[in-house]
């Protein structure tokens, strides 16, 4: 009864800020704290981004708190990003099972945009200083017995945020994952979704996702998420192939609209993993358009192979 009462909650949690955001309490507008969107995990970026459904490792905690209902006991994850211009992005997550299914997981990430000048008020370079933003997270999933025969499982997550430039803030998010036949799961996921912060909204999301393991060999996965504060779309979707139970190779890709126009743009990305015993690692790389690509490099311990 408790974990139905539970799930009836977050299921009314979903519908309402669904409605708030129909009716306009969630305003659209400039948009702060960006990196968040970029998620954690060379996995996930290798996929495109598509990792609503298929996660089940501690950076699932940047994806959909529901997921980690799926990590295996204890589990940690480290990941570094190059992001180019002398930026990087790192995270550092960790997830534990406890008796009676229920799953905690926490998570910290960092992004630091490299040397800028300082100047004083007349415009006179003073020194240099490297900005970092900061997010961390609290995150609990657990299963319910509310679908006779699938798995369904349920998370709810805390986040604090810290802008160099901005201050801080809090946010909360909620996600759902659910086995709808043998290898097939649908996700959904509300991220992000808290008061602005210094004036920028946060990146609240609403993400969508659907994977499909076709046999032990090869997962194809798909995303589809709505911007509740810029009220832009984006679709990813990939495939992972695994040639040997202990090597992967990944591609995948992302389109997202761009604000006040009908045009969008079109991301790909490709990578791999292989594990040794209980660690893996996983390599991403991600090309940009006039910009430096992303390198993307995450180990997992405890997690093993990539669940089907």
């Amino acid at each position: 009864m408790r974990r139905a009462w539970l799930g009836s909650a977050l299921a009314l949690a979903f519908v309402g800020l669904a409605l708030a955001d129909d009716i306009g309490l969630i305003q659209p507008g400039r948009v702060g704290a960006s990196f968040l969107l970029r998620g954690i995990g060379a996995r996930p970026a290798g996929l495109g981004g598509a990792y609503t459904a298929v996660g089940d490792e501690p950076s699932a905690v940047a994806w959909n708190p529901g997921e980690l209902g799926r990590a295996p006991g204890t589990g940690l994850a480290m990941m570094y990003e190059s992001l180019g211009e002398g930026m990087w992005m790192s995270s550092l997550s960790a997830s534990s099972a406890w008796p009676g299914g229920f799953v905690t997981g926490v998570g910290l990430t960092m992004v630091e945009y490299g040397s800028i000048s300082s100047r004083d008020e007349t415009g006179v370079v003073t020194g240099t200083e490297s900005p970092v933003d900061v997010a961390a997270t609290a995150s609990g999933a657990m299963p319910l017995s509310i679908w006779a025969g699938h798995e369904v499982w349920v998370g709810i997550q805390a986040e604090g945020i810290g802008l160099a430039m901005g201050g801080l803030g809090v946010a909360g998010a909620t996600g759902v994952l659910a086995s709808l036949a043998p290898g097939v799961h649908a996700g959904a996921a509300l991220m992000h979704v808290g008061p602005a912060l210094s004036g920028s909204r946060l990146p609240s999301q609403a993400r969508l996702g659907l994977g499909y393991s076709v046999s032990p060999q090869l997962l194809i996965a798909g995303d589809a998420a709505y911007g509740l504060g810029d009220r832009q779309t984006l679709g990813a979707a990939g495939g992972e192939i695994r040639p040997v139970p202990w090597a992967s190779v990944r591609v995948g890709g992302s389109w997202a609209s761009e604000a006040g126009s009908s045009h969008g743009r079109l991301s790909v990305a490709g990578g791999g993993g292989f594990l040794v015993g209980r660690l893996r690692f996983d390599y991403a790389y991600r090309p940009f358009a006039n910009l430096p690509a992303s390198h993307v490099f995450s180990l997992t311990l405890g997690g093993g192979a990539p669940r089907p």
